[in-house]
Formats: C-alpha cells, sequence, structure tokens
C-alpha cells in the first residue's frame, strides 16, 4: 500500500543576494514572486527503509555539495535514507547563485543555510505521510519550445542567433514536447501532488535584478488555482540544454512575465489533461539506483592557457574590440576548444579566467546518474543542462514507457556539471553550450555514457 506526502517551504532569498545566469555580477533588488522548494515522500510497504523523496527548487542549478549536506541533514532526521533523494533545480535564472559561474559570484550566506531548509521540507513531507494512489501519464506540446542551436549561412552553428535572422538556415536538433506526469492523490481522491517533466530551459521575466521563479512559479500557481492551494506541483526540467521558448520566425512574441504566465497556462493545461484522462493505484513497488560517474573534463592545451595569460595581462580598461590585436590573436577561436563560431569578443575575459580555473581541475571527475522507480514509471535524475538528444535516447531505450507508465527526466539533478552536449555539438558544430567553462565541463562522449548508464539503472529496476 503505498503512502504519500508532500510539503513547499518559501526558500526566497533576502534582498542583495547574488543572482545566477549572467555573464556579469548581479544583484537582487526587488522580489516579483517568491521561491520555493517542494518535496514529495513516497513509502511502500517496505517502510521507512525503503521511502524515496523528490525534491525541486527553484534555482538555476543544483551543486553536489549542496545535495551531500542536505542528504546528511535528511538522513540525520531519520525521514529518508540517502541514496534515495533526489534534489533538483528548475533552472530559473532570477533565483541566488548556488555556484560560481562564469562572472557570477556564489551567494555564500544563502547556499549555506539551504541544506537545512531541504531537510525540513523533506521533514514536512514525510510528517504528512498518510495512504494515496498513485497516476503516470504523457501529454504532448510542442508550440512552445524551440531548439536554440542554428545552423548558419556561414557554416557555424550559433545559439539564440535572433528574431528574423535572415542569416538563419534551421535548427540542428528536435525538440521533446512530452510532459511527463506523475500524481498522488489521497486514498479519498483528494488530489495532494504532481511530479511534471517538461523540456523548457525557462521563459524570462521582466527584470533580470527582480527575484523570481519565472515560468516554473507559474506553472505552479496554476496548478494550484485548479487544484487548491495546499496542492504541491513539481515542475522538473527535462533535458532541455538546447531548448528555449524563443520563437526566431515570430517578431511578435512576448516575453517576460506575460509570456511566462502564458507558457505555464498551457504546460499547466497539459498536466491537467493528463490527470484528469488517467487511472491511479495503491499497490506500486518502489525502487532507486544510482551510479557514479567519471568523465573527462575538456581539454586545457598550454598554448590555451598561454593565450588566457595573454588575454589577462592586459589592462583592465582595455575595451573588448581591441583585447584581440592588443594580445596579438586573430579574428578565430582563440582557444583549441572552440568550434566553428568564435568566441565573442564581449566574453573573452570570461573565457581566458574560465581557462584557468579548468586547468586546475582535475583530468577525471565524478558525478551522479539516479533512477527512481515509482510502480510503472521511472525518474531519472541527470546532473546538469543535457541536450534534448540525450533526454530522447534514454526514453526510447526505458522500459518505462505509455501507457501503463512513463519515463520522466529530471535535469539539474544532484550535481551540476554545466551543459552536457552531444559529442557531435563539442567536436563538430560547437557554439555556447560547447565552450569550455565550470558550466560546460564535460569532455565528448560524457553525455552518451551518461545515456548508457541511465538505460542500464532503468533495466535494472
Amino acid at each position: 500500500m503505498l503512502r504519500a506526502g508532500a510539503a513547499a517551504l518559501d526558500i526566497t532569498p533576502p534582498l542583495g543576494v547574488p543572482l545566477a545566469g549572467s555573464f556579469t555580477a548581479r544583484y537582487a533588488v526587488d522580489i516579483d514572486d517568491p521561491l520555493y522548494a517542494r518535496a514529495v515522500v513516497l513509502e511502500d510497504d517496505g517502510g521507512p527503509e525503503q521511502r524515496l523523496a523528490i525534491v525541486c527548487c527553484d534555482l538555476i542549478c543544483m551543486p553536489g555539495t549542496t545535495v551531500r549536506v542536505a542528504r546528511e541533514r535528511i538522513a540525520g532526521a531519520g525521514d529518508v535514507p540517502p541514496p534515495r533523494v533526489l534534489i533538483a533545480a528548475t533552472h530559473t535564472h532570477t533565483a541566488p547563485s548556488p555556484t560560481g559561474l562564469l562572472g557570477t559570484p556564489r551567494a555564500d550566506s544563502y547556499m549555506d543555510a539551504l541544506p537545512e531548509r531541504l531537510a525540513t521540507v523533506v521533514s514536512m513531507a514525510a510528517r504528512r505521510l498518510r495512504p494515496a494512489r498513485v497516476g503516470w501519464g504523457i501529454g504532448h506540446e510542442a508550440g512552445v519550445v524551440f531548439n536554440r542551436r542554428y545552423r548558419m549561412r556561414d557554416g557555424t552553428v550559433r545559439m539564440n542567433p535572433g528574431r528574423g535572422n535572415p542569416e538563419v538556415i534551421e535548427p540542428v536538433g528536435p525538440v521533446d514536447p512530452e510532459v511527463g506526469v506523475l500524481w498522488l492523490e489521497a486514498d479519498g481522491g483528494m488530489p495532494l501532488a504532481a511530479i511534471t517533466s517538461f523540456a523548457l530551459h525557462y521563459v524570462g521575466t521582466d527584470h533580470s535584478h527582480h527575484v523570481s521563479a519565472d515560468y516554473f512559479g507559474h506553472y505552479a500557481r496554476w496548478m494550484q488555482r485548479l487544484y487548491g492551494p495546499d496542492f504541491v506541483p513539481l515542475l522538473l526540467n527535462g533535458a532541455s540544454g538546447d531548448i528555449n521558448n524563443v520563437d526566431v520566425r515570430d517578431l511578435q512574441q512576448p516575453g517576460g512575465h506575460r509570456q511566462a504566465r502564458r507558457v505555464a497556462a498551457i504546460v499547466a493545461g497539459e498536466t491537467l489533461r493528463v490527470i484528469e484522462r488517467g487511472r491511479t493505484s495503491s499497490e506500486v513497488q518502489l525502487g532507486e539506483m544510482h551510479h557514479r560517474l567519471a568523465f573527462r573534463r575538456k581539454p586545457v592545451s598550454a598554448e590555451d592557457l598561454l593565450i588566457a595569460e595573454r588575454l589577462l595581462a592586459l589592462p583592465p580598461e582595455t575595451p573588448p574590440t581591441e583585447l584581440r590585436s592588443r594580445a596579438g590573436l586573430g579574428p578565430d577561436g582563440p582557444f583549441s576548444w572552440v568550434v566553428g563560431q568564435p568566441l565573442p569578443d564581449s566574453v573573452l575575459l570570461t573565457y581566458a579566467r574560465e581557462c584557468r580555473l579548468l586547468a586546475e581541475l582535475p583530468e577525471t571527475l565524478e558525478t551522479e546518474v539516479q533512477v527512481l522507480r515509482v510502480g510503472d514509471g521511472a525518474i531519472v535524475a541527470l546532473p546538469g543542462e543535457i541536450f534534448v538528444e540525450l533526454g530522447l535516447a534514454i526514453k526510447a531505450q526505458s522500459p518505462f514507457t505509455a501507457p501503463a507508465g512513463a519515463t520522466l527526466i529530471a535535469s539539474l539533478a544532484n550535481d551540476y556539471i554545466g551543459y552536457v552536449a552531444t559529442g557531435r555539438a563539442i567536436e563538430q558544430e560547437g557554439g555556447y553550450e560547447t565552450w569550455a567553462a565550470r558550466s560546460a565541463l564535460p569532455a565528448a562522449g560524457t553525455g552518451e555514457a551518461m545515456v548508457e548508464r541511465a538505460v542500464e539503472l532503468l533495466r535494472s529496476l
């Protein structure tokens, strides 16, 4: 007999906190809407030792250091065994910075306090456990997602080339229109929670210096309008490393909160359709498996480091357009890991600093791939901004399929190793998501190895 509990906890930061998602430091000057950590705890006949916890936070990513401490706190409270806890981020770009990336510093005091907050929301959910039923379903919504990497007339591949750009030929990858849903209701039929996965990077807000949960927050509020204020909606970000909401053909597409509310309403409506057409069961088996995946970081050559030092030695007031000429660099590259599109002048110094930082890291690193089973469905937790092709490959090979179940992808979960691109993108296409940095650590082949490990875990469960 399944038991389930759900809870939400406000994790909105104070003003002044550094915000994530930019090449330059930004600090919060106002709050548009609150941030939340939302949790679901599940228990079957195996009792507390077999519980699962799924936590989703309104943050841009979830560092492994934060997850380790949070799991320790959760275990110390006796709520859920550490390996059976999944902690993911939504990917809002207007929330505190969980780690130092590109030009953004870590929000130290906020992140240091976060593990205790995550343990609190899991404890709240665990204390609300009650007999429950679970359902799985898959909807489809292709109209609000677009592959943001485009092949250009000059042969390069570029991210977000601009609306109406006449140099655009076509997108170089697919999208994933699936709206995967796991929903829970009390034994008497009262809705408790929904865990939804949809592959959409984020939408955007009106003010880059205002705290906001972005479309993920609007989605939660739409769902609570439908099912009541106590309903707990978790929106996991699927494999959306190269997916956004920008239709380059639509010159009139709105932006900001107006568009975020619209997209959230569409995804919420599809979620509602899945739930209300589905069936539930109380007889489910829970399971968990994980794998510590070793991967190689992108290589940084001795020549790369020399170029970086030449750029960083220039006077800080050097205009970006003069950096190449003053450092004696040509118009291409300039680093060995740049394929196709050269680095824009505006980010040369940023990537020079990242070269230094990457060279200090071990050549081989470790991260986590995790799979949770809930009856006929599964959730695959992956540690970064995963390209959509990789998520589609996992789903295509998963034994957890419709109509009985589904496979949900939770990216930005349990760790953060940056963009996890396909080998083709890194070695042949290039573009922002492939440039070597803490925001794109893995070398070519890592994404494909991640797919292989995830499928093995799914089949073992």
